[in-house]
């Protein structure tokens, strides 16, 4: 049997709270131990979902740390006080039914060669519409370009498809990777974390794949705006996605790919202040995401 160690980190994320107690019952029985890194959560939180995870290991932070500080303090601990052989890291919002994470388990074992995998991610509510088949890393600006994206889940989908990129929010390692590329990059703190980590998993020569043999619904709250739920990322969420896309670039890349970046974002920007204003009638969301180039333009 696989040894495997299930990765959550939590933050008063109350609406969630509801559908991760649920999808815990479904993969409880396929690992070894699950992980929750506490994000500094409200007492109020605390006391929702320490009854529901009762067996877990609970890494309470004194202060947020984000996904990729949240990450780092789990596979420290795994690495001085667990033997595992698998990790995987799955948000709350994130759904593989079935025996999905031992299928997960089962691709790496038959394969020593991959580094990371990721079911492929349909929405919410058991569609069958593809949210992504993991993605190719744009080498001008690392971008992310996804594959069959909004595609139905058919016979034609491959199944097990090599890539650059695949979802952070379920993605599984072999736990010795992370001996050999190192942890998280901690000043991403969330949004960006995936396209640094697996730049490095492809450095040290592994390879990356997502797979259809097993699924991962994204079970996304979505915004109330108008009365009408819409698919709108969140002012935090804009607000790291556009610092780190310049600070990524600038990590991995030269003045070139800034320069690129820069013209990218400035049509980005004018595309998604039309979006913004269709869909909600307010600025506020572009903001947010310009505040984050700037950000970025100077965050080292």
């Amino acid at each position: 049997m696989h040894k495997i160690v299930l990765v959550t980190t939590a933050y008063n994320q109350f609406r969630d709270f509801n559908n991760w107690r649920l999808h815990y019952k479904e993969y409880k029985n396929q690992i070894s131990h699950h992980i929750i890194v506490d994000n500094n959560s409200s007492q109020e939180y605390k006391n929702l979902y320490k009854p529901e995870f009762s067996d877990s290991i609970i890494l309470e932070l004194s202060k947020g740390k984000g996904i990729t500080g949240g990450y780092n303090e789990a596979i420290r601990y795994i690495q001085k006080n667990l033997k595992v052989d698998y990790i995987i890291f799955l948000l709350q919002d994130m759904n593989i039914p079935g025996n999905g994470i031992t299928e997960l388990a089962n691709c790496l074992s038959a394969n020593h060669e991959i580094g990371a995998i990721a079911a492929i991610n349909l929405y919410e509510n058991k569609s069958n519409i593809i949210r992504e088949h993991g993605g190719t890393i744009n080498e001008y600006d690392f971008s992310v370009n996804k594959h069959y994206l909004n595609q139905e889940l058919d016979a034609t989908v491959p199944e097990m498809l090599e890539v650059d990129f695949v979802c952070g929010g379920n993605y599984m390692f072999r736990a010795d990777v992370f001996d050999k590329i190192g942890l998280y990059d901690e000043k991403i703190f969330m949004y960006g974390d995936e396209v640094d980590i697996l730049l490095r998993v492809s450095n040290h020569g592994y390879k990356i794949f997502s797979t259809t043999r097993t699924v991962c619904y994204h079970e996304h709250i979505y915004e109330e705006i108008k009365g009408k739920k819409v698919r709108f990322p969140s002012n935090n969420a804009l607000f790291y996605t556009g610092r780190n896309y310049f600070y990524l670039i600038k990590k991995h890349g030269n003045t070139k790919n800034i320069i690129f970046g820069a013209i990218k974002a400035t049509i980005r920007t004018f595309r998604f202040t039309l979006s913004s204003i269709i869909k909600t009638g307010k600025l506020n969301k572009p903001y947010y995401l310009v505040k984050g180039y700037i950000k970025g333009i100077y965050y080292r």
